[in-house]
């Protein structure tokens, strides 16, 4: 009998510890969880972090070029503190000071507040050729002249003796214009533009 009970209690004791073990692997199972949901958060918080930061570079860098660009390569008046769309500029001026004058010359479609993709592709694209240009230039020259539509200053701007609208029309890039209007760019006037370039 009381080896009876005594095999019982071995058997009873065998039964608790294997619950014991899988209450403590459910344990282990939910820390490791916890751990690996921890991990994923950190992975999460860096990635954004890293993309945030990404985005700020691609932002931000363009806008110091144009600065530095400006400073460094400056030959007439003015200098170009922001390229805003291909064919408009933010300037510093020896005389008049801060100004956003119009290319005179040539009407590139914008970059931002557009009416079609189509504009907003070609804005874009015309922007960063010219973005490019400026910042291969070895010399860059900006002057004031005159005022165009609704008294916008218009300004001549020459890279490496060249003028930059000459450059803009013959790459296909914008449309000629004297500063007193700004044409249309969608339904397929791109295209008629581009085989007009080429």
């Amino acid at each position: 009998m009381d080896a009876a009970r005594m095999g019982g209690a071995g058997m009873g004791g065998a039964r608790m510890s294997d619950t014991g073990r899988r209450r403590r692997k459910q344990r282990l199972s939910d820390a490791e969880r916890i751990r690996r949901q921890d991990a994923w958060r950190r992975r999460l918080k860096v990635a954004v972090f890293v993309s945030g930061g990404a985005v700020l570079i691609l932002l931000g860098a363009p806008l110091v070029s144009d600065v530095a660009m400006g400073a460094a390569k400056r030959a007439g008046e003015c200098r170009i503190v922001t390229v805003l769309d291909a064919d408009r500029f933010r300037l510093s001026c020896d005389i008049v000071g801060r100004q956003t004058a119009r290319l005179l010359g040539a009407d590139a479609p914008a970059a931002l507040g557009v009416d079609c993709p189509e504009e907003f592709y070609a804005g874009q694209r015309a922007k960063w050729a010219v973005r490019a240009r400026l910042w291969a230039a070895d010399e860059v020259r900006a002057d004031l002249d005159g005022f165009g539509w609704r008294d916008t200053p218009l300004v001549v701007v020459t890279v490496d003796d060249r003028r930059l609208s000459g450059w803009l029309v013959e790459q296909g890039l914008a449309h000629v214009d004297d500063g007193y209007g700004r044409g249309g760019w969608c339904q397929g006037e791109i295209d008629a533009l581009g085989g007009a370039g080429s």
